[in-house]
């Protein structure tokens, strides 16, 4: 995939995320993630063949950046309590800076 490739499916993911989180997913079309791009629905299907495949690949990827959050936070602690509570404290954390994703 080229960079500008690469570059248009994270605008059409970040631009999406803002749509599901606001209106959710069934009150979403992929005309509304479109007309959000200033683009028509056909480029947006060039990248994802569906609005639940679209909605698939965010779900996805919001889940790998919660995990990472949380598994980079425990990582140094040695015993279980500080290991919970950092997991606990990271995942509050991540949920307070990514609104949207959480909802």
């Amino acid at each position: 995939m080229s960079s500008v490739s690469a570059l248009r499916r994270s605008q059409i993911l970040e631009v999406a995320l803002t749509a599901f989180s606001t209106s959710g997913y069934h009150n979403t079309s992929m005309n509304d993630i479109a007309d959000a791009l200033s683009m028509t629905k056909p480029v947006v299907y060039q990248y994802f063949d569906s609005k639940r495949a679209l909605y698939l690949e965010l779900l996805h990827h919001v889940g790998a950046d919660l995990v990472q959050a949380v598994t980079t936070a425990v990582a140094a602690a040695g015993e279980p309590r500080l290991q919970t509570e950092l997991g606990m404290i990271a995942y509050f954390t991540w949920v307070s800076l990514n609104r949207e994703a959480f909802s």
